[in-house]
């Protein structure tokens, strides 16, 4: 945790986030000058698994930690989640009559293009 008002270079500015401590009324108060508190740490997660997960989690593991196999495990569904999402979309759009006409005219003016 890093507090105080002094500059910090660009790339840890990015990388963390400023905190103000809320109003009375719940509003938020703008930063002061004096003093702001940077907060460099993710947020703990919390599970409560059931049988059948603790077990194949505990098979998943085999000597490594548990935060480092969670984490891999997130990453993986993420990246399945965005090929999904790609799959359908070029699926839809395949079936976009108006997209294939707009990629047909693009091809067309390609080829005019390539004949000079």
């Amino acid at each position: 945790m890093i507090t105080g008002s002094m500059p910090m270079p660009r790339s840890l500015a990015a990388a963390v986030e400023v905190v103000s401590p809320p109003a009375a009324d719940g509003a938020d108060l703008p930063l002061s000058d004096g003093c702001n508190t940077i907060v460099y740490m993710t947020q703990p997660i919390s599970f409560r698994p059931d049988e059948r997960t603790t077990q194949e989690l505990r098979a998943l593991t085999r000597g490594r930690k548990t935060s480092e196999v969670l984490r891999e495990l997130i990453h993986k569904s993420y990246l399945e989640d965005l090929y999904a999402r790609a799959v359908a979309d070029a699926e839809r759009l395949s079936n976009d009559s108006a997209d294939r006409a707009e990629l047909a005219a693009i091809a067309e003016e390609m080829d005019e293009i390539r004949a000079w």
